[in-house]
């Protein structure tokens, strides 16, 4: 009686061993052995946590999605950058010589006797936005007696601007000769 007692209590071991091992709610580890519980030793009901798992898989979802948005946006952002970076550092110049007979000076005031020569100077490569344009006097003939210039550029846009000379002398000046540099992107 003794030995069957024990053999019976070996044999419940082993079963109940068996369940643990083996049986039970979750899958069993890679290796086919593993700690599962039975599923009727498992008091707890799964539908929150599955519910848990959805609503993070959705937000997991949605946050992939705005990654990918983010990310396309700073492509665009980085491709504007690179744009710009080539378009850095534009630079031009020329000059404009304007003599005594040339049909572009005309009296503006008959009263005050100003005298206006405009001509417009066109880039050779259009900027991307409107540049700073520095003009300088390079050559200057004129009566000695009196001085009264000055120039300056006027209509400035991406494609060009407008020289304007002025003087108040009683005649046009014999030649003047104007130096310019446009700077921008």
């Amino acid at each position: 009686m003794v030995r069957f007692f024990w053999v019976s209590l070996t044999l419940v071991v082993i079963l109940v061993g068996v369940l643990v091992w083996r049986g039970g709610v979750g899958p069993l580890p890679e290796s086919g052995r593993g700690l599962a519980w039975p599923q009727w030793l498992v008091r707890e009901d799964l539908t929150p946590l599955a519910e848990s798992l959805a609503r993070l898989e959705t937000h997991i979802s949605t946050l992939e999605k705005e990654v990918l948005v983010q990310r396309s946006r700073i492509e665009e952002l980085s491709q504007r950058l690179a744009a710009r970076d080539q378009g850095q550092d534009a630079l031009e110049s020329g000059s404009v010589t304007a003599r005594q007979e040339d049909k572009e000076w005309k009296l503006a005031n008959l009263f005050s006797r100003v005298r206006e020569y405009r001509q417009r100077v066109e880039f050779a490569r259009a900027f991307s936005v409107t540049p700073r344009v520095v003009l300088g006097i390079v050559g200057l003939d004129v009566n000695l007696e009196k001085i009264h210039f000055q120039a300056s550029a006027e209509e400035i846009d991406a494609k060009g601007f407008t020289l304007l000379l002025m003087t108040r002398a009683e005649e046009r000046p014999r030649e003047v000769r104007v130096e310019w540099l446009a700077y921008g992107r």
